[in-house]
């Protein structure tokens, strides 16, 4: 992930790779994650919810994190943080 400048991050019930969001940010990079606030309960386990808490606790004081809530949102959010940059 040498070339890559800037990661966004768009997080629903899990992320994927945590360990490659840690180390763009451990090396300087640019990361902004936007976590969904909508948790649709027939398609949440309870373990990966409190894993992804966890994730996002840990993350907001190292990087730009937003929550949204639903696609229009998303949009917006993510509209306002492309423009600061």
């Amino acid at each position: 992930m040498e070339d890559v400048d800037v990661l966004i991050g768009i997080v629903g019930n899990w992320i994927d790779k945590p360990e490659s969001v840690l180390q763009m940010v451990e090396v300087g990079k640019k990361v902004m994650l936007f976590f969904n606030a909508f948790q649709d309960p027939k398609n949440t386990i309870p373990s990966e919810m409190e894993i992804m808490e966890k994730f996002k606790e840990r993350m907001q004081a190292r990087c730009l994190c937003r929550e949204y809530n639903g696609f229009s949102m998303l949009t917006q959010v993510l509209d306002e943080q492309l423009f600061q940059f």
